[in-house]
């Protein structure tokens, strides 16, 4: 009779270890795909942002529109310093990206395990 008990024991901590298994992992999967996504973004933004930015008033109405879909992205997604650097540039009335920049260098360095770059963000334009 014992053997029936440890059978049915067993079998129910299979299936509970299995359904905590299965959502412990659909919790890291809609993690791992939102880091992605988020990724994704700032990475689009910084693009955006960093291909329009410094070009004395010279910047195309596509990219202006590419970066106020960038500073948007970064409202959405961004973390606090990166918010925090897009308002404190709205407030300066500058135009001067380079901070917010840095901000997203920064964290998408960090989230792809890159080292990280102390220098001041430069740009080169042809």
């Amino acid at each position: 009779m014992n053997t029936g008990w440890e059978i049915i024991i067993s079998s129910i901590i299979i299936i509970i270890g299995w359904a905590v298994g299965h959502w412990l992992n659909d919790k890291q999967e809609l993690h791992n795909k939102k880091r992605e996504v988020r990724i994704k973004y700032l990475i689009d933004a910084y693009r955006s942002i960093a291909s329009a930015a410094n070009r004395c008033n010279q910047a195309s109405k596509e990219q202006k529109f590419q970066i106020e879909s960038a500073v948007e992205d970064i409202q959405l997604l961004g973390n606090k310093r990166q918010v925090d650097a897009l308002k404190k540039m709205k407030e300066q009335n500058k135009n001067d990206f380079a901070e917010v920049l840095m901000e997203l260098r920064n964290e998408l360095r960090q989230e792809l395990d890159l080292e990280e770059i102390k220098e001041p963000f430069t740009f080169y334009r042809m």
